[in-house]
């Protein structure tokens, strides 16, 4: 095989040196560049920080304003949360106030309920209803002062004189009397033969021999036959008439009416009179022996055992220590708020 030829050196050398200075030039060339791009780069910041120099002062003086204003409003919202937890704090305070009020004015409503109907009804069954209510609204109310604790033992003192009354079943007793009217009109009026007992007299006789005396014996004893011996202890009453009866039931019809609104108005004289004039009558005009006229009869006793005793409670001085504490607010410890845009006074 025949080996290559190897390049002189010498032409090798002599083509570096021929491009030598192209190299330079190109290099030299690109050094310009750069420096020019570099110079123009500086020369165009230089001026554009030139023309917005006045521009980026405004912008950081507005930029430490609104940091300024944002420090203000942080300052301005812990002071209005501050005054909105006060605010509540004074709302909770006046409702409860207001709360404490409405109960004292229920309880003083409630109070004056139960003396209406001790004064003018005689009610102590729903005067002690009322009491009770006003009690539990009293002690529902919250608050330290010591005249509520005052007027709720004096309202306990009177709960426990009130029990101590006599009760009286009121609708019981008035069902009662109007069952008496029913059986008024049934009762039985005395007769002539319930009024007075037979009392006859047997003759002895004496038989005597002879026969005419026999037969007299015998005609004297036919004439006592028809004769009828009775002792009486009182007058004989005659008879009523049909008309005078139906004036007596209606009499005892008023009598019972009476009794049932002298019961309600507890009258005590009233009462017991009308009673007792029933009883009087039944017994002179009514016979005795009968059923029905002596559970009439018993009846009217029971009636009589009722003591319609007037109540000797008097509410008003739990009225006037209600008046009193409304003249003062219960919950005095409520202070006023003040707002952002007020000011306290020097």
């Amino acid at each position: 095989m025949e080996s290559q030829p190897t390049p002189n050196l010498e032409e090798t050398e002599i083509k570096a040196i021929k491009n030598k200075p192209l190299r330079c030039f190109i290099a030299w060339c690109s050094i310009g560049l750069l420096l020019i791009t570099w110079v123009g780069l500086v020369l165009g910041l230089g001026f554009f920080w030139l023309k917005n120099r006045a521009q980026f002062s405004e912008y950081q003086h507005q930029l430490s304003t609104i940091q300024t204003q944002i420090s203000e409003r942080q300052t301005d919202d812990k002071n209005l949360q501050q005054h909105i937890a006060q605010l509540q704090n004074f709302i909770e305070q006046k409702f409860s106030a207001n709360d404490n009020a409405i109960l004292l004015a229920n309880v003083n409503q409630l109070i004056q309920l139960a003396q209406y109907n001790l004064v003018y009804f005689h009610d102590t069954d729903n005067a002690l209803s009322a009491l009770t209510l006003a009690d539990k609204q009293l002690s529902t109310i919250i608050s330290p002062d010591i005249r509520l604790e005052n007027l709720h033992q004096l309202l306990t003192q009177n709960l426990t004189s009130l029990k101590a009354l006599p009760h009286i079943e009121l609708t019981t007793s008035l069902a009662q009397l109007q069952t008496l009217k029913s059986q008024i009109t049934q009762l039985p009026l005395l007769s002539t033969s319930n009024s007075a007992t037979p009392n006859p007299e047997v003759a002895t006789t004496n038989f005597s021999e002879n026969k005419w005396i026999r037969m007299l014996q015998n005609s004297l004893n036919s004439f006592r036959q028809l004769i009828v011996i009775r002792r009486l202890n009182k007058p004989i009453e005659p008879l009523l008439p049909e008309r005078e009866q139906q004036y007596l039931q209606h009499n005892l019809i008023l009598l019972l009416q009476q009794a049932q609104w002298a019961l309600i108005h507890h009258e005590a004289i009233i009462y017991q009179s009308s009673l007792q004039e029933i009883q009087e009558n039944i017994k002179d005009h009514f016979a005795s022996n009968s059923p029905i006229t002596q559970t009439v009869m018993q009846s009217i006793i029971q009636l009589q055992q009722i003591d319609l005793q007037t109540p000797s409670i008097d509410l008003n001085p739990l009225l006037e220590a209600i008046s009193i504490i409304k003249k003062t607010p219960i919950n005095s410890n409520a202070t006023p708020v003040v707002t952002a845009n007020q000011k306290e006074p020097s």
